[in-house]
């Protein structure tokens, strides 16, 4: 009867196990929201870096002057027969 009691009495709870899954899961994706927010962190940090360099080189680099290109020429219209014969 003593074994029985003391039997009894060391039944574990079902839901520990699940728990502890539920924690190593909660505690894992923990850690990748850390590393998916530090890798935002550097990308920003890389696209401002970036960002400033376009701007430092576009204003090394003044903006094109417009080409002045000659007129050309209008084409005359064409002629009907009676202002050709005319004149």
């Amino acid at each position: 009867m003593v074994r029985a009691t003391a039997a009894a009495s060391i039944v574990e709870d079902p839901a520990i196990p699940l728990q502890q899954a539920l924690e190593a899961q909660i505690t894992g994706l923990r850690e990748v929201a850390d590393l998916l927010r530090s890798q935002l962190a550097d990308a920003l940090s890389q696209r401002d870096k970036w960002q400033a360099a376009y701007d430092a080189q576009r204003l090394l680099v003044p903006p094109p002057q417009p080409q002045a290109t000659p007129a050309e020429p209008q084409p005359k219209p064409k002629q009907t027969l009676w202002q050709w014969l005319n004149g």
